[in-house]
């Protein structure tokens, strides 16, 4: 499984970014979540507190007053 952060800016239907984040790993992912591995299957649309855990192992940073953010998760050919 493979996992993308999707950055939209507020207002708009295209992404201005997408960054691949799967290194972190679903165990990581899933409990920042508040789920389990296996349920990691769609596209979440990240909260502050998300962001704040994801940001610094991801190296990102995140400005949720001017975007959103989903974290989809990809599953594997």
């Amino acid at each position: 499984m493979s996992f993308v952060i999707t950055s939209y800016k507020n207002g708009e239907d295209r992404p201005d970014e997408e960054t691949d984040v799967s290194h972190l790993g679903a165990d990581f992912i899933a409990t920042v979540l508040g789920m389990k591995p296996e349920q990691l299957t769609d596209v979440y649309l990240l909260t502050q507190r998300q962001a704040d855990l994801i940001g610094p192992p991801a190296g990102m940073s995140f400005d949720l007053a001017t975007h959103d953010y989903h974290l989809e998760a990809l599953a594997d050919d």
